[in-house]
């Protein structure tokens, strides 16, 4: 049976449209790996706005965690209200760093403060709030700073994602 013109050029098309669709889907996915790789510091953002917000906007599961029971963490008894309970477990939990950077599902070095508005850093009954890793000296480092409230007194906590 011999095909009509008509039905030639729409094989044809549809050919050329299915190539060029999957053409289009690799380009995108080559153009995606290449924007990663070439901008470390906004992936260095994203992470640090990341476990800010994980932490001051979330209570974590269960809300009544505690150093055995914690699957997700979070700080907060309401949006911005850091738990000081919570926050003496989370200094008691940095005793072991790889677990903490599980539980926070954290791809890059993290080194988190809560300091007063004067700068000094808040003491809790487990020690200085400061947890995680300090840069190295030659580091990446990304900075991201939320204003938030502890035991009634306005604080700021500080992320920084490094690599």
């Amino acid at each position: 049976m011999k095909l009509k013109r008509g039905q030639s050029y729409a094989l044809d098309l549809g050919a050329s449209l299915v190539l060029f669709i999957i053409l289009l889907g690799l380009f995108e996915l080559y153009w995606a790996q290449t924007v990663d790789q070439e901008n470390p510091v906004e992936q260095l953002r994203i992470e640090a706005n990341r476990i800010s917000q994980q932490l001051v906007e979330q209570g974590g599961i269960p809300f009544d965690w505690n150093a055995s029971t914690v699957s997700y963490l979070g700080l907060s008894v309401e949006r911005l209200v850091i738990d000081s309970g919570k926050l003496e477990t989370l200094v008691f939990l940095n005793s072991n760093y790889s677990d903490l950077k599980n539980l926070l599902d954290v791809r890059y070095e993290f080194l988190l403060t809560l300091n007063y508005s004067n700068s000094t850093v808040v003491n809790t009954v487990n020690g200085p709030a400061i947890v995680g890793s300090w840069p190295a000296f030659d580091s990446l480092a990304v900075s991201q700073q939320t204003q938030t409230l502890y035991e009634g007194n306005r604080t700021i906590l500080y992320v920084v994602a490094w690599r």
